[in-house]
């Protein structure tokens, strides 16, 4: 499943990059690839959708992952 704006080769980076990391938001993924919040979050979302992320905590304001154990 594809989402627009999200290529495959930055769903590869963000697995790479983020998934050895503590816990990880929105904000950190932002950072560290250089794409927009919006696109952080929706990365996230699909990220969680295909197993590789966990939600962790969530409120109205900040939603925070882990990486799950795959």
């Amino acid at each position: 499943k594809e989402i627009i704006g999200l290529e495959s080769s930055l769903i590869e980076r963000a697995r790479k990059e983020i998934t050895s990391l503590d816990y990880i938001t929105p904000y950190q993924v932002k950072e560290k690839l250089g794409i927009s919040y919006s696109l952080a979050k929706k990365l996230l979302k699909y990220l969680e959708e295909s197993g590789y992320v966990n939600l962790y905590s969530s409120s109205r304001r900040i939603k925070i992952y882990v990486a799950s154990a795959k």
